[in-house]
């Protein structure tokens, strides 16, 4: 489960530097938020300063290429996975239940 959680993090972590545009200062700000619940869900939400929001591959990238799966790969293995507008930016986040890892609440 822990594993899987910072598989998560990092995929969305990276896809917010690799993609997300930088501040008038060159800078980039990504808060990470962890939010475990009663109920045993977890959600990772990661913050930006870019109000662009992602635009999916439709297409799934060949062997050969170094990137492009970061987001299929959460969409695939987390159980919903989530992008909304802020009014400083965007959050993009997942959650997963740790019932399906053998946690209870």
């Amino acid at each position: 489960m822990a594993d899987d959680a910072r598989l998560y993090a990092t995929e969305l972590v990276t896809n917010v530097i690799l993609h997300s545009a930088p501040q008038a200062d060159g800078s980039k700000t990504v808060d990470v938020l962890i939010d475990r619940r009663r109920s045993g869900e977890v959600t990772i939400m990661i913050r930006d300063m870019d109000a662009r929001l992602p635009v999916p591959q439709l297409t799934t990238p060949a062997p050969h290429q170094e990137s492009g799966r970061g987001l299929h790969l959460v969409s695939a293995l987390a159980d919903s996975l989530w992008v909304r507008s802020t009014p400083t930016g965007k959050t993009i986040g997942c959650r997963f239940d740790l019932q399906r890892y053998g946690v209870t609440s």
